[in-house]
């Protein structure tokens, strides 16, 4: 034990070097865990200090992926290599979950931040030029879990994760957003909404409502509805929405709200006649039509979901009375 900080520091050299990148990851991690967790934060600062171990963490980050998507490419030239080139993702996702275990738990135990540069290198690293799909979901994932505070675990600070929802995820491609992708969304556009006070919370339930029309992010909930290719996905964002737009509170039902509700069914609407009118001009296509049908869809979930909320409301009074 005595040693152990002269390891980290050998280990953290190794990795300056790139030398054996994921195994000294590994290595620092494992001695950073034989401290107690609350005495984690002297080491961990001292690494991010004296060997500016987050600088080269990105930095190796950027190094690995242009090593391997330029093995990537000479793999698909080759089709006699594809075994290879199978085995060859396997262990490229083992470096990048190894790579994102190391950063959660460097940042959760150092109590350190992220930068606006590194969360971008993060981004388009890992999401944008992700070489495997399996990367990009990875990635989703980890940022999930940075937007919601628990015990020992990293989370975002307001001006990092407002950053990325509207620099980053807004401008995703909603076509082919993923679950793991929605999910993310979700998380971040309801938090940031809600700080915003834009959403509430229903009193004394996790149920949130919108009090304005105009919500961060609002633009791309709605475009994930309509064009998602994933129904699964779709059918989220549709839940969504009109969860959004019927949870109820005593301030959901003043004359006020009343017109924000009237506003989102008026938008459901517009959306579906814009599509009609294309259809009657241009002849039937893929997209308007499934715009039709997810319009359609939306409002006939809403209007069972209402029916259905009125009649537990009606019973609920019956029973108390």
């Amino acid at each position: 034990m005595t040693n152990r900080g002269q390891y980290l520091e050998l280990c953290a050299e190794n990795y300056a070097k790139n030398v054996n990148a994921r195994q000294s990851l590994e290595l620092i991690k494992k001695i950073l865990e034989t401290w107690p967790k609350k005495a984690r934060k002297k080491p961990i600062e001292q690494l991010a200090r004296k060997n500016r171990l987050l600088t080269v963490f990105f930095d190796d980050l950027v190094g690995y992926k242009k090593e391997e998507a330029v093995k990537a490419d000479e793999e698909g030239k080759d089709k006699k290599k594809s075994k290879k080139g199978h085995d060859a993702r396997l262990s490229h996702m083992d470096h990048i979950k190894t790579r994102l275990d190391f950063l959660q738990f460097f940042l959760s135990y150092g109590g350190l931040q992220l930068s606006v540069e590194q969360v971008d290198i993060l981004w388009d690293s890992l999401i944008v030029d992700a070489l495997v799909p399996e990367e990009r979901e990875a990635c989703f994932s980890w940022l999930e879990r940075c937007s919601v505070a628990k015990e020992d675990s990293f989370v975002f600070d307001e001006g990092i994760m407002q950053h990325l929802f509207v620099e980053k995820m807004a401008n995703m491609d909603c076509r082919v957003v993923t679950r793991a992708g929605f999910n993310l969304f979700q998380r971040y556009f309801l938090a940031i909404n809600e700080k915003k006070d834009k959403l509430k919370r229903v009193p004394g339930t996790h149920d949130m409502y919108v009090v304005t029309t105009d919500i961060v992010g609002g633009d791309n909930l709605w475009a994930i509805a309509l064009d998602a290719n994933d129904n699964d996905v779709s059918r989220m964002a549709i839940t969504l929405l009109n969860d959004l737009h019927q949870n109820v509170s005593p301030e959901s039902l003043k004359p006020r709200l009343g017109k924000v509700r009237e506003g989102y069914v008026s938008a459901c609407m517009a959306f579906l006649a814009q599509e009609v009118r294309k259809i009657g001009r241009e002849g039937p296509n893929q997209m308007s039509e499934r715009r039709v049908e997810r319009c359609i869809a939306l409002l006939k979930n809403l209007v069972e979901e209402f029916d259905a909320r009125a009649q537990a409301r009606v019973a609920a009074c019956l029973c108390h009375s």
